[in-house]
């Protein structure tokens, strides 16, 4: 019931149906049973008297329940004795009535306040740095120059100016050709695209071999070869010299590499027993502080998995956040391998020594050989390899 008028309590009559709901949940309302021979006196009296009603039911002749905001309760008490009526409160509704149940738990509303200013302060400012594309520039320099310009953990994001920052390090770093500085929630990102590097001094040097083999093609961009095609070559003779200049080329030499790697006899294992433990910690500004005072390690022999909460999702980053590691309890046993997974297991760790050693070069043809010990087994590979070689050394 509402009573026509451009202000007062009848202002929101505009609004839409979700609003009013909305408002009168803050304000909060208050359902009353009105008792009268003539329930009509109260609705003409709040009438006259602004008072804002709402769901009006009236479940028999001498009966009205009606709902009014709560300020309004102890005007519309007052004009009990005027319209001859008792009232009487059914129900409290709103913001205000939510919260009364709390109001004893002081602490409980002073740490959800406080949390919820904190969670609101600190998306603010600036937690995360992440530098991308740095592979020959140094990364805690470049670091350590984007916090003299602004961009540091804990900085204020609106103190932060990304076009400046770009250019003061393009300005300022040789080795630096494009940067790039985004704010997504508090993370930003540092997108690096290096330039190339100046050339090294061409200072007087010969180029020598490094490995052992027959020499495959000699060909010097400057200097003169001392070596052809179908010459053996051992490491430390001069390959391409100098006389006096910078000596540069490329030599291939055909190498023969014999690659040795062995297992123990006896090969042992982590079987879990079901026992396990959890811990958690705090992450606070990238420093952990454990939630417990027991020894580091519950068990002597474990694996361990570790999750953080609330995951990083590359968006919004909190400064606190909790770490939970599971710790899984295991014992050693001995495995049984047979002989076809002991040899490929060793292959594969030969091959793999034989790719480190050669850098990357050809293999021609290799032979395998596994010998079965009483201590241990042992896996020999021969290859027969193509390879780059040559150093710079500087001339006397």
């Amino acid at each position: 019931m509402r009573r026509p008028g451009p202000a007062g309590p009848c202002a929101l009559r505009d609004a839409g149906p979700m609003i009013r709901r909305l408002l009168r949940f803050l304000r909060g309302g208050v359902t009353v049973e009105v008792r009268s021979a003539f329930p009509e006196r109260f609705l003409n009296m709040c009438w006259a008297s602004d008072l804002e009603l709402w769901d009006l039911k009236r479940p028999s002749e001498d009966v009205l329940i009606v709902t009014l905001r709560r300020r309004d309760l102890k005007r519309a008490e007052a004009l009990q004795h005027k319209c001859m009526c008792t009232l009487t409160v059914l129900d409290c509704r709103g913001l205000a009535a939510s919260l009364r149940p709390l109001a004893p738990r002081l602490a409980l509303m002073t740490a959800a306040v406080l949390c919820a200013v904190l969670a609101l302060a600190s998306t603010c400012f600036l937690w995360r740095i992440r530098v991308r594309g740095c592979v020959l520039t140094d990364r805690r320099a470049l670091e350590r120059e984007l916090a003299d310009l602004g961009l540091r953990r804990g900085a204020l994001l609106s103190s932060i100016d990304e076009r400046a920052i770009q250019l003061a390090v393009m300005s300022d770093r040789e080795d630096i050709r494009y940067v790039t500085v985004n704010l997504r929630g508090n993370t930003a990102t540092v997108d690096v695209i290096e330039g190339s590097r100046a050339l090294p001094d061409r200072a007087p040097c010969d180029i020598v071999s490094d490995r052992d083999g027959i020499v495959l093609l000699a060909d010097a961009a400057s200097g003169e070869a001392l070596v052809r095609p179908g010459d053996a070559v051992l490491r430390g003779d001069v390959l391409i010299a100098g006389n006096g200049g910078h000596a540069e080329g490329s030599v291939t030499l055909r190498t023969l590499r014999t690659v040795r790697t062995a297992l123990p006899a006896e090969i042992a294992g982590t079987s879990p027993t079901g026992r396990k433990r959890t811990r958690f910690s705090l992450l606070v500004f990238g420093r952990v502080f454990p939630a417990y005072a027991i020894e580091n390690r519950p068990f002597s022999c474990y694996y361990k998995n570790r999750e953080v909460y609330p995951r990083d999702d590359g968006g919004y980053y909190l400064p606190v956040r909790l770490i939970r590691e599971t710790w899984y309890e295991c014992v050693l046993r001995p495995l049984a391998l047979s002989e076809d997974r002991c040899a490929a297991l060793l292959r594969q760790s030969c091959l793999q020594r034989l790719e480190a050693l050669t850098g990357g070069g050809e293999t021609v043809s290799s032979a395998f050989d596994c010998v079965f010990a009483e201590d241990r087994i042992m896996g020999v590979l021969q290859a027969e390899c193509i390879e780059k070689a040559g150093v710079s050394m500087p001339n006397d």
